[in-house]
């Protein structure tokens, strides 16, 4: 089985290359980028960036007009936050809660529990789902790229089942990279510094390699030395932030990638890859039974995608995609390897003053996992599964009154080898009755497939006998001993049904505000962690350009969640966050950014403040220099995971970067 899909990555692979080389020769016409240029994004307005067109709706469509809580983080966001991550970028968005848990680990969640997996929430890397099904989430230290090759990072606060199917419902996160158009030159950078930071480097070439062609190669590194744990108190389960034993959290993990761009008979092929490695250090949680250990985690995976799309000026438009997925993990008592293959395709079709998109999708997943302990070790019975997921969806987006009423009904249905057909419908409406306002309202359902620890999880107690196996809480099985069953005997889907509506305005050049209200239903959960009756919240955003120099930006988020009476005071989750950022541009090609970040407190860790400043200097344009003091506020923990080792204290720590260009 394993043979027959290398044979399947190799065929693609060497197909889409002979593709590639084969029509660029052949066409003539320039490639054209879909993302946007960095010097013209940085001169727009905030009237022009809120017109900007998204893909994550699977249409161009302005941000002020669509119908869900969107923010857009740009390639300016990116430089002038200095983040090393894209989890950490992720704190940019307002709702969004965001922790660093360790130096290799974070928690992002939308509307949902602090979980160290994002088990709710949708990632895309160029439409490519870095979801993983083990523990139906996201090893965010994995999702990586270049940062400077980022066009813009597209997030969807709330259901996008509808389009993009389970897994997407609390969040849509999508990174969209640029053209390789649009990234020729060399690039190099180094970064240097202290506490949470350590070192990093990288670097990218890209050039025209045929008349309609572009291609780009990049590599980076980064290394993290292990931090702090702060001591306990062992009635509360709270950090008392006084620096402990090491957080035995250090990170080793390399980097590098392509990615082609050619214009192929008029139509815009893609071909990208990466492939990565490294080593975390880890702290296993513990428990009444054994106490937390130390281990190492080493990991490895790569990936090929390929994409078609049809030109710009056709009625009906439409894009193929295929893409290859591999990845490997394994500590000194389990291992998982898994690979995916998955296929694409979707078309617009305009008809009679409405817009009608339709598509259909196909992933194969193949996971092995082996476990070498045989106390408390986590495994999976069976050991290796291939699962097979079908999908198929159509939205209608119908307008009124001269396009100031848009009305857009969608559906999915998906069928999975767990818990068979699923149906994910939704109902959004978006009303303008002005250039400068907008409302919106939206009802939908989303559902999250259970990962393969919720259908064959097990901990591995066979080194106990029958009545000892029941006195730690295990059963005798037949075949494997005596377990600590993880796994649901059938489980469902996990359902929610969302409501919310919303409200826009912007003000010519100088000032824009969004406001959200949603109530979000659970009437299935299966983690008993995460179970949660219902949600009530609310999420606001406002935005001044000051002077022609500076612009702020200040949100707040209101999540309040009601827990099911069985369950309630187990939710991990801040219900007040608060978030401000200003960028202020100074003479001498210098600047000063600063971001402020506010979590109140929960179940299991005290309320924080962090505040950064960013100061940087670009000499020549070919050159730029930057300074981050990050924590100014001082120690405090973003997270609790593990109540009996605690998680790493985020100390005071400043980063130095140089980033040339030729």
């Amino acid at each position: 089985k394993k043979l027959e899909l290398k044979r399947i990555f190799t065929v693609v692979t060497l197909s889409s290359l002979l593709l590639g080389a084969v029509f660029s020769q052949s066409s003539t016409a320039a490639s054209s980028s879909d993302g946007l240029a960095i010097d013209a994004l940085m001169e727009m307005s905030l009237e022009e960036l809120s017109e900007l067109p998204i893909t994550i709706l699977r249409q161009k469509q302005s941000t002020f007009t669509t119908p869900s809580s969107i923010y857009i983080i740009t390639q300016e966001d990116i430089r002038r936050s200095s983040a090393t991550s894209i989890a950490e970028l992720l704190r940019l968005v307002p709702g969004f809660h965001v922790g660093q848990t360790s130096g290799s680990r974070w928690s992002v969640n939308a509307r949902g529990p602090n979980t160290p997996f994002s088990h709710e929430m949708l990632v895309l890397l160029d439409g490519r789902s870095v979801y993983t099904p083990l523990f139906n989430g996201v090893y965010w230290n994995r999702v990586d790229t270049l940062l400077d090759d980022i066009d813009r990072i597209e997030v969807i606060r709330g259901s996008g089942g509808s389009l993009w199917g389970s897994n997407a419902a609390n969040g849509i996160v999508n990174i969209v990279t640029k053209s390789a158009a649009d990234s020729k030159g060399g690039l190099g950078y180094l970064e240097l510094g202290s506490g949470q930071y350590n070192q990093g480097y990288g670097g990218r070439y890209g050039a025209q390699v045929t008349e309609s062609g572009y291609l780009r190669f990049y590599g980076k590194h980064r290394k993290l030395v292990s931090g702090e744990v702060p001591e306990v108190d062992k009635q509360s389960g709270k950090p008392l932030l006084v620096p402990g034993d090491s957080s035995h959290d250090a990170v080793d993990h390399t980097q590098g990638g392509f990615r082609g761009d050619w214009t192929l008979a008029g139509k815009a092929f893609t071909f990208q890859g990466d492939i990565y490695s490294g080593n975390e250090d880890i702290v296993k949680l513990g428990s009444i039974t054994r106490p937390a250990t130390e281990d190492t985690v080493s990991y490895e995976g790569g990936n090929l995608l390929a994409r078609l799309t049809s030109g710009k000026d056709v009625e009906n438009d439409w894009s193929g995609q295929i893409y290859l997925d591999y990845e490997s993990h394994e500590n000194s008592t389990f291992k998982n390897s898994r690979v995916s293959a998955d296929i694409d395709f979707q078309q617009s079709i305009g008809v009679a003053g409405q817009e009608i998109i339709w598509g259909a999708g196909y992933r194969l997943i193949d996971n092995s996992s082996t476990n070498s302990s045989r106390m408390f070790g986590f495994a999976l019975d069976p050991a290796d599964t291939t699962d097979h997921l079908f999908s198929l969806f159509i939205q209608d987006s119908i307008s009124f009154f001269a396009d100031q009423l848009n009305l857009v009904v969608g559906m999915k249905y998906e069928h999975n080898d767990y818990t068979g057909s699923e149906w994910q419908p939704s109902v959004k409406a978006s009303y303008t009755p002005s250039e400068d306002h907008n409302l919106w309202a939206s009802l939908t359902r989303a559902v999250t497939i259970p990962s393969l620890a919720n259908t064959s999880g097990y901990l591995d107690l066979s080194a106990f006998d029958g009545a000892s196996c029941v006195m730690v809480g295990g059963t005798m099985d037949p075949q494997l001993g005596c377990v600590l069953r993880v796994a649901e005997e059938d489980p469902e889907a996990n359902v929610l049904v969302s409501s919310e509506i919303g409200y826009r305005f912007h003000s010519g050049n100088w000032f824009s505000m969004e406001h959200a209200l949603f109530y979000n239903k659970y009437p299935h959960q299966n983690n008993e962690s995460d179970r949660i009756d219902y949600m009530f919240g609310y999420e606001g955003v406002v935005r001044f350009d000051i002077l022609d120099n500076w612009n702020v930006e200040a949100s707040y988020s209101f999540h309040d969640p009601q827990e099911d009476k069985i369950y309630r005071d187990t939710i991990e989750m801040s219900k007040h966050s608060v978030k401000a950022r200003s960028y202020l541009d100074l003479p001498w090609n210098t600047s000063i950014d600063i971001f402020y970040y506010y979590e109140s407190a929960a179940q299991k860790f005290p309320a924080y403040h962090k505040l950064d400043i960013h100061f940087s200097y670009k000499p020549v344009d070919q050159l730029d220099f930057s300074l981050l003091f990050s924590n100014v506020l001082g120690d405090h923990v973003e997270m609790l995971i593990d109540s009996q080792r605690g998680n790493s204290v985020q100390e005071p720590s400043v980063l130095f970067k140089v980033t040339g260009r030729f």
